[in-house]
C-alpha cells in the first residue's frame, strides 16, 4: 500500500494534462498511487493518463457529474494513509510531497497541509503569488479561517480526519466544495501552512472558478450554517470567524450584483466591512458613482482580482 494518495478530476484535460503527470514522476517523494477519475471526457485524457505507469489507476464516470461528487467517487477509492489533490493543469515542485509528508509524520495532531502557490496567468504564463507570508507555522481553527485561503492543489489531508465524515464534499455546492470539506477537517484537527510555493495554478478562461460567481455568496451562507450545526455556539466561540464568512458571502453577492446596476444594495452590503477590509471600501465606493459608472469600475476590480 502507497503512502500517499493523488487524486486527479479531470473532464477533457487533454492540453495540460501530460504536463501535469511528468511533474509527479518527477516528484522526489515517489510512494504514491494516483486515483485518476475521468469525469466524461471526450478528447484524449484516457489516452495521456494511461501512459503513465501502473500506479495511476484509471477510473471513467458512466456519466458527467458535478466536481463534488466526482471528488468523492476518488476519494472512495484511495488507500494511502495521506490524499493530496491536484488539478489536471497545475503543476506542482519537484519537493511538494516530500515536504508535505514530513510535516504529517512530524505533527500527528495536523489533519491538513496546504501551502502557498503561485497563479500561472494564461497564456502569457505570467506568475502571480499568492500571499507574501512566507513563514511556517501550525494552526489552530481560528488562525486558518483568519487566513483562509486555499488552492485545492497545494493541500494534503491525514485519511485520519476525514474517517468519520459521514460526507467528504458536499455536493451541494457548486464550486465552494473543496473549501468547505477542508474547513470542517481544521475545525477538529490542526493545520500546517507552508509560506514557500509549492504549487503553480493556471488561470485561464476555462477555469470553472472563473465562469461565474454567482453561486459564492450562497455557498459561503451555507458554510456558516454548517459550522452553526457542528458547533451551536459557533457565533460566540469563534466570532472571527463567524463575520470572515459572512463578509465572503456579501462581498461576493456585492460583486455579483454591482456589475447589474444594484448600487443601494450594494451599499447596504459592504457598509459594515468599510473598516474592515479593503473590498468593502473598493465596492462600497463604486456604488456611490452613476450606474454606469459603477459598472466600468466594477469591471475594473473584478481585472484587478478585487
Amino acid at each position: 500500500m502507497e503512502k500517499v494518495s493523488i487524486i486527479i478530476n479531470c473532464l477533457n484535460g487533454e492540453e495540460y494534462l501530460g504536463q501535469t503527470l511528468t511533474c509527479l514522476k518527477k516528484q522526489s517523494f515517489q510512494d504514491f498511487e494516483i486515483i485518476f477519475w475521468d469525469n466524461g471526457s471526450t478528447d484524449a485524457t484516457e489516452k495521456i493518463a494511461k501512459k503513465f505507469d501502473k500506479r495511476l489507476k484509471y477510473y471513467r464516470g458512466e456519466e458527467t457529474i458535478p466536481l463534488g461528487a466526482a471528488r468523492n467517487r476518488a476519494i472512495e477509492k484511495t488507500t494511502g494513509e495521506y490524499i493530496a489533490f491536484i488539478d489536471s493543469d497545475d503543476l506542482w515542485d519537484y519537493d511538494k510531497l516530500e515536504k508535505q509528508v514530513n510535516i504529517m509524520e512530524r505533527f500527528p495532531d495536523v489533519g491538513l497541509v496546504f501551502s502557498n502557490y503561485y497563479d500561472m496567468i494564461m497564456p502569457q504564463k505570467k506568475l502571480s503569488i499568492k500571499e507574501n507570508n512566507f513563514e511556517e507555522k501550525i494552526m489552530s481553527f481560528s488562525q486558518y479561517i483568519d487566513m483562509f485561503f486555499f488552492c485545492t492543489s497545494s493541500t494534503m489531508i491525514r485519511r485520519k480526519a476525514i474517517e468519520k465524515m459521514e460526507i467528504y464534499c458536499n455536493e451541494n455546492y457548486k464550486y465552494c466544495q473543496e473549501a468547505e470539506f477542508f474547513l470542517r477537517i481544521a475545525y477538529n484537527w490542526n493545520t500546517y501552512y507552508q509560506g514557500k510555493p509549492f504549487v503553480k495554478r493556471r488561470v485561464h478562461s476555462e477555469m470553472t472558478t472563473t465562469k461565474s460567481q454567482s453561486h459564492f455568496s450562497k455557498e459561503y451562507a451555507m458554510m456558516l450554517e454548517c459550522m452553526r450545526k457542528m458547533d451551536r455556539n459557533f457565533d460566540n466561540n469563534y466570532p472571527k470567524a463567524r463575520r470572515k464568512l459572512q463578509f465572503y458571502s456579501d462581498y461576493f453577492e456585492a460583486k455579483d450584483i454591482l456589475p447589474k446596476g444594484e448600487n443601494k444594495r450594494v451599499r447596504q452590503l459592504m457598509k459594515p466591512y468599510l473598516l474592515y477590509d479593503f473590498r468593502g471600501i473598493c465596492y462600497y465606493t463604486a456604488s456611490l458613482f452613476p450606474r454606469q459608472m459603477s459598472k466600468r469600475l466594477a469591471s475594473m476590480m473584478r481585472s484587478n482580482k478585487a
